[in-house]
């Protein structure tokens, strides 16, 4: 039995997912105490949820709430410009999706803030 404490875990899942570049955006040190990433990635060729590819990424750090933060305000910007979303129209993704998605992901950010106050 062995016994490892890891601080991330990364699931690429479907074709193509450029696993490398995926494993380095989430091993940097800034986003770890001590600026030690301990990070276990995994992958499958399996999709998930009738999507091509996705990533999924679950973290045990306070720093991620900031990170959360960012992503979610650079893409607040992108998808209020319109960026790219006529691309996932052809996909079925609309701007109610969007939406929808983005409320889910402040209220996560919302409540893992409020956890760490």
């Amino acid at each position: 039995w062995y016994q490892r404490r890891v601080r991330g875990f990364v699931v690429c899942r479907g074709i193509e997912v450029a696993v490398p570049e995926v494993e380095e955006r989430f091993r940097v040190a800034d986003l770890y105490r001590n600026n030690t990433p301990r990070l276990l990635c995994g992958y499958s060729p399996h999709h998930f949820d009738k999507l091509d590819k996705s990533v999924f990424c679950l973290d045990n750090s306070a720093k991620s709430a900031g990170f959360l933060e960012a992503l979610l305000s650079d893409s607040w910007r992108k998808f209020q410009a319109g960026a790219f979303l006529y691309q996932y129209e052809n996909f079925g993704l609309d701007r109610d999706w969007f939406q929808e998605s983005f409320n889910v992901l402040e209220k996560v950010n919302l409540d893992y803030s409020s956890l760490l106050n």
